[in-house]
């Protein structure tokens, strides 16, 4: 698979689902600032487009549940006082091997 073309094609996915596009495929999701119900609609579409089993992926691996408007407050004051840690930055590099083998791996298990 072309990274290039991979890359047109998951811009043109995730401006129809956000209405914004990453830049590179060194981008993550969490740059694309948006919300959880938006980034599951983007997977599933993504998943659609490359028939990927998606079995072995996890929600809640790379992005906490923004439901949840003062607890996400507190952490990210965590995070400003180095007493937190965030989880890993999914990227678009990342969903490119996805992609390229057809099945959800998690890329920090590794």
């Amino acid at each position: 698979m072309d990274r290039n073309i991979f890359l047109k094609e998951v811009k043109e996915i995730a401006n129809l689902t956000w209405g914004v596009r990453p830049k590179s495929l060194d981008d993550t999701i969490r740059q694309m600032r948006v919300a959880s119900d938006d980034i599951e609609i983007f997977l599933e579409k993504y998943a659609d487009k490359y028939a990927i089993d998606m079995q072995d992926y996890d929600y809640l691996d790379y992005f906490y549940d923004d439901n949840f408007f003062v607890i996400n407050i507190f952490r990210e004051i965590g995070f400003l006082l180095n007493i937190a840690t965030r989880k890993p930055e999914l990227t678009f590099e990342h969903l490119f091997k996805i992609a390229e083998n057809k099945k959800w791996e998690n890329p920090f298990t590794k």
